[in-house]
Parts: structure tokens; sequence; C-alpha cells
């Protein structure tokens, strides 16, 4: 009897926990905490990654992107000149935040572009900092978001311009989701990016939540795509990347200690994309802990990487 009671016990929660925990990761994949704009920019003061002072001085202008699905993206240029001509070989970098993140989480980054001749253009992601609200999409709708703030840029700043990307996690997906198409790339750096959106969600499932593949991760899946419209399987910065033209200068770059987007990924990536490419892992640090914990390691990796392509002379 008491047996029988135990077995029924387990069946129910059972049950009960493949209804609720799907839907809750499914929830909080479309809908992250996110990190309020102004306390992570006092942060990145206080952590003194960020010089407040030199920042506020930076000629900057705001801008509204309206996206083809009609919601409004907010950012910023961080301009080099307030009054800007359309120059040849003009500098841009855009910088791609990750997730529950925004583009003050990004500005670490800045400054050694800024330094060396480049224009920055920081932006929030749908559902993210200031831009409007609606569903996250683990780098799906953000990589057409990314698409068309870069024609924006490129008009902007002329079609002779040599325009670069940055992400970071969910950025860094977005950054390969795009760069295989997008026309006149210079060149892209992806930092702690996914393989897939679905692999990356088994392993926060697995390891943060010790949720087994099925019947979670395929549940939480089925949510997203009768909910949201999105399948997580088919959302493949990999695939996309082995579509990348070879003459297209890639920088993989990782954490050896990431146990949030696995460190192994990196490998994967990196091997996907054909043709001109580097990689480096950087030695104990976690998930997006790369630069602010090996800062003159990493700028001279990005620079020297610059360099050598024709980016910047030495």
């Amino acid at each position: 009897m008491v047996l029988t009671l135990i077995c029924i016990v387990v069946v129910v929660l059972f049950l009960i926990s493949i209804i609720f925990i799907p839907r809750k990761m499914g929830e909080k994949l479309a809908h992250p905490g996110k990190r309020d704009p102004e306390i992570c920019f006092q942060e990145k003061v206080n952590q003194g990654v960020i010089d407040a002072q030199q920042y506020e001085k930076a000629q900057k202008e705001d801008f509204v992107y309206t996206s083809v699905n009609g919601y409004e993206l907010k950012g910023t240029y961080i301009l080099r000149k307030k009054e800007f001509e359309k120059l040849e070989n003009h500098k841009v970098i855009i910088l791609v935040h990750g997730f529950t993140s925004n583009h003050f989480d990004m500005l670490p980054y800045y400054d050694m572009f800024y330094r060396n001749g480049f224009d920055c253009v920081v932006y929030d992601h749908r559902n993210h900092g200031y831009s409007e609200k609606n569903f996250t999409t683990m780098g799906l709708e953000e990589a057409k978001d990314l698409e068309g703030i870069y024609q924006m840029v490129k008009s902007r700043f002329g079609e002779a311009s040599q325009i670069g990307l940055l992400g970071e996690s969910m950025g860094a997906a977005t950054v390969m989701l795009v760069s295989s198409h997008l026309k006149d790339l210079s060149f892209a750096i992806e930092d702690c990016g996914y393989t897939s959106a679905w692999d990356e969600m088994l392993f926060v499932g697995m390891h943060s939540y010790h949720l087994f593949r099925f019947p979670y991760g395929n549940l939480t899946r089925k949510y997203l795509l009768k909910h949201y419209g999105y399948d997580l399987k088919k959302i493949l910065p990999v695939k996309s990347l082995s579509e990348c033209p070879k003459d297209l200068p890639f920088l993989f770059i990782h954490g050896d200690s990431d146990f949030f987007v696995p460190s192994k990924m990196l490998k994967i990536n990196y091997d996907a994309k054909p043709g001109n490419k580097e990689m480096k892992y950087f030695v104990g640090s976690a998930h997006a802990r790369s630069y602010r914990e090996h800062v003159k390691e990493y700028e001279k990796l990005v620079l020297n990487f610059l360099i050598k392509n024709k980016i910047i002379k030495n």
C-alpha cells in the first residue's frame, strides 16, 4: 500500500513537472530578466572597466532603428568627430550585447576600437535595455535586426566604410548568424557564442537545472514553437559560419572556464568557418569574462588581427 502511494505521488509529480517546467523554461528564454541600463552603467564604472568622464566627453548621437517587424531599437553612435564626412576607409565597429544584457555592457570594448580610429555603434536588442518590449528569440529575429542596423550604419557612414562586428554571448551568436550574407562586411569577432540555440538550451538545462533532454528539452522546444513561433533547432550559428566567404576575417574567442556557453563550442564554430580565421582560449575565464580579466592580452590579440587583415596600420 505504501509503495503504491509512493508510486502514485511520483507519477503525479512527474506529470506536474512536464507541464510546468517546460513552460517556465520557455518563458525564461522568451522573457529573460533584464539588467537595468543605468545600474549596469554604474556597475561598469565602479568596476573600472568604463571611464565615465571619457565616455561623457565623447561625441555621441542617439538613434532609433525601426525593425522590419515594426518595433523600435534604441542605440548610440559614439563618434570620433561630431561632424563627419563619408570618408574612404572610414572604420566602424558595431558592438552586439548578449542575453539579459544591454548596450552598456559592451562599452568596455569600445575604447579599444575608439583609440584605433573606429567610430562605434551600440544598441539594445529587442526586449532589452531601452528598446521596445518584445520576446527574445536567441538570435533568430535579433539577426534580422542586426542586418538592418548594419545597412543603416553603412548608409550613414558611406559605402566605402570598413564595418566590423563584435558580439558577446547571444550577441556573438547573432554576429555569426548574419556574417554569411552581409555584403562587404570587413571583419567579425565572436566572444563566447553558442553553436546552436538548441544545444545551448540543453546544456543550460542539464548543467544549471539538472533537467534531461527528454522530456524537458523537447517539451520546451515545443512550447516556444507553439507560443512564440520559433524553433530552437533552426537557430544555427554554426551552419551560418559554414556559408561565410573564405576571405572574411573571423576571430573566435572563448574563456576556457565557461560553464554557461561551454568552451568546447569555440572549436566547433571555428572549424565550421572556411578560410581566413583565428581562435583563442583565455585561460581561467568564465562566461563573457575574457576581456575583463585579460585586457592587455585581449587587446593585443584583436589589434594584431586587425593589422594582419589590413583593417588598421601597425
